[in-house]
């Protein structure tokens, strides 16, 4: 019974914080909270687990566990500061929804900035005390799954917000466990117990072979090939809902997609989610290129996925500079204007081949210069080009000065992020925004100055990417809204950034740190002769915003706890093998083969208890061994019998003694 005890509390303790730590991991990597002290959170959420895995073994456990949680949420309600985090918490999860489907952000007036420990360690605490009590109390799984399935819900509705691989094993892994045992808990707690231990090695390994089968990398936004189908196949209704999916969506964003689709532009919310850090010498606004895209169809824009170009900066070396991807890495390497060496574009951008999270580059003062590029870049629609013309010729824009044509367009609309999508009856963006539109941003204003250059004979390309404000000297946050679009046109030698949005500059700066959190945000980072090659040495030491928690601690465990249910897979594998000869050497074969094999089995038995067979087995076994007799059933008997006795004394010694007995000597 006291074994029993000691087994359902210790399966208690582990599922509870597989569950707990899991369903937390998750909700950090997948939405990249700020979390200040990720190790001191995971400790308190596995503590809490085993407190109660222990009180809920007990008879007055459940009043036990209550009271002591109603004097935790009385002790963070005086402290009020678990409220506030919570507001902040919320507000960070709508942000991200509204980008995506444009619900409408969660306006609690949450601190901008401020970490959210407190709501993450009430939610933490509360799946691991639910998983306990349906372990030790024998209760419905739903009381550890609902809390921490809820958290790894929220992560599913958006497609940008896949947790790491790592905590959505653990959570996997546990909550199979609680329903492969449940019916089994609820007629013995022991039982339950002991056939938790024997799937966990199964469980991870299907998991493991899951994951390695479907890898993270793979978790991409199928809606754009789902759309295709349907327009292929329904009619106007179907592509009336579509355009309203697609109007709920980021355009910004530069992601690898190899097409742009403008017609589903619409307003744009200011999503303060960090995406990456960066590191410079200089406080200056930095254009970090994602892509670019040299084909305009009237209603978006495609990248052909063939096109190899050189790409560099040329002139005396400006700064060296360190990127730090939060979401683990991107897809593609973003390349500050203008790297210090000469990448190759494919595709219009440079492929993450590596999945690098952290690197650097140099950075130089002008372009470098590059081959002559195809007719490509000069091509339009046919009445694009031709309503273009027009347009430069009514301003006197012929002769085909780039900086003229971006101060016109510049000077066509003012800049506002809530701009409307464009009208139903319209057929070309450009000429739209150009002609009619009043107010725009960076997508309006870099694909009206693209076409313009075209048609003016200068070859040009739009491009996206972030437009980053460094800090002289110290790690900066580049968040989602700092996303951008400009232009990049051929001079004759080299391919030149410009950039025709009026509120580049004026938008930089509105995301400057305020007074109150520079006094929390370290403004220094690492200096260039200080670090190396390592990823160590490019970890950011502060940022101004929120900071990605250091997740190092829970890759380590995941490995060992990936080697550990390898090893315990092989000695499974092996104990089976064992017992399976052990079964055939005392079940086949005549009687002085069995009688043999079942002496080689008293005699490691005995040795364990530390005493002697008794003489009429040794006498037997030397028959078997040294004469012409074959043992009979009868003389088999006290083999068995001996066997028996000397297992039951096994049940009651050390657990070292049984240990050795079932996994090593392999014969229970």
């Amino acid at each position: 019974m006291k074994h029993e005890t000691f087994r359902t509390f210790l399966t208690a303790a582990i599922l509870a914080a597989m569950t707990a730590l899991g369903a937390l991991g998750c909700l950090v990597t997948g939405f990249l909270l700020p979390v200040e002290a990720p190790a001191r959170l995971a400790l308190m959420v596995a503590a809490v687990g085993t407190v109660c895995a222990a009180l809920f073994l007990r008879r007055e456990g459940t009043i036990a566990v209550l009271c002591a949680a109603a004097l935790a949420g009385g002790y963070l309600w005086h402290r009020g500061t678990v409220w506030t985090q919570t507001k902040t918490l919320i507000d960070l999860v709508s942000r991200v929804y509204d980008s995506a489907y444009g619900w409408g952000v969660t306006d609690l007036s949450g601190q901008a900035g401020a970490f959210v420990d407190g709501p993450l360690m009430v939610l933490g605490c509360l799946t691991a005390m639910g998983t306990c009590r349906a372990v030790c109390c024998r209760k419905s799984s739903a009381w550890g799954l609902v809390p921490g399935g809820g958290m790894l819900a929220l992560c599913l509705v958006v497609t940008d917000t896949v947790p790491d691989a790592l905590p959505l094993f653990a959570f996997l892994a546990g909550a199979i466990l609680l329903l492969l045992t449940g019916g089994v808990r609820k007629e013995s707690a022991g039982q339950g117990s002991r056939l938790a231990a024997r799937g966990l090695v199964p469980v991870c390994l299907f998991l493991l072979a899951l994951f390695l089968a479907v890898p993270r990398t793979g978790y991409v936004n199928r809606a754009q090939e789902l759309r295709d189908a349907i327009a292929g196949t329904l009619s106007r209704l179907p592509e009336q809902m579509l355009e309203t999916m697609e109007k709920r969506t980021p355009a910004v964003r530069p992601v690898s997609a190899e097409r742009v689709n403008l017609q589903a532009l619409g307003p744009q919310s200011s999503q303060k989610q960090p995406v990456m850090y960066v590191f410079a010498q200089h406080e200056e606004n930095l254009y970090l290129r994602g892509r670019d895209y040299d084909r305009y169809t009237g209603t978006g824009w495609e990248s052909t996925p063939d096109r190899q170009e050189s790409y560099g900066g040329a002139g005396g070396i400006v700064e060296l500079v360190r990127l730090r991807a939060l979401s683990g890495s991107f897809q593609e390497l973003f390349l500050p204007c203008y790297p210090g060496a000469t990448v190759t574009l494919l595709g219009g951008k440079v492929e993450n081949a590596d999945r690098l999270g952290i690197y650097e580059m140099v950075r130089c003062a002008s372009a470098g210069a590059s081959d002559s590029p195809d007719s490509r870049y000069l091509e339009l629609p046919e009445e694009t080009a031709a309503r273009a013309g027009r347009i430069l010729t009514e301003n006197d824009l012929l002769e085909g000065d780039p900086w003229a044509i971006a101060d016109f367009v510049r000077g066509s609309a003012s800049y506002d992020r809530g701009t409307e999508a464009m009208p139903k009856n319209e057929t070309d963006f450009a000429l739209w925004f150009l002609e009619s539109a009043d107010t725009g941003y960076c997508v309006h204003f870099a694909t009206g100055a693209v076409v313009l250059l075209r048609a003016a004979g200068i070859p040009a390309r739009y491009v996206t990417g972030y437009l980053a404000r460094t800090k002289a000297e110290g790690w900066a946050t580049v968040t989602a809204d700092r996303a951008h679009a400009w232009v990049e046109f051929y001079d004759g030698e080299r391919w030149q950034l410009l950039d025709a949005t009026p509120a580049a500059a004026e938008e930089t700066e509105e995301t400057e740190p305020t007074a109150s959190e520079e006094q929390t945000q370290p403004t220094t980072g690492p200096k260039p002769e200080e670090t190396t090659q390592a990823t160590t040495a490019l970890e950011p030491e502060g940022t101004e915003q929120a900071k990605k928690p250091d997740l190092t601690w829970l890759v380590t465990m995941g490995k060992v706890m990936l080697w550990a249910a390898l090893a315990a897979g092989v000695c499974a594998l092996q104990r089976i093998i064992r017992r399976l000869l052990r079964v055939r050497k005392t079940e086949q074969g005549d009687g002085s083969r069995r009688g043999l094999a079942l002496w080689q089995e008293a005699e490691r038995v005995a040795k364990l208890l530390g005493e002697k067979p008794p003489e009429e087995l040794l006498a037997a076994a030397q028959k078997a061994s040294f004469s012409q007799h074959i043992l009979t059933p009868e003389e088999l008997v006290p083999f068995e019998n001996y066997l028996r006795r000397c297992r039951r004394k096994l049940s009651r010694a050390p657990w070292y003694r049984r240990l050795v007995y079932k996994w090593i000597y392999a014969v229970l």
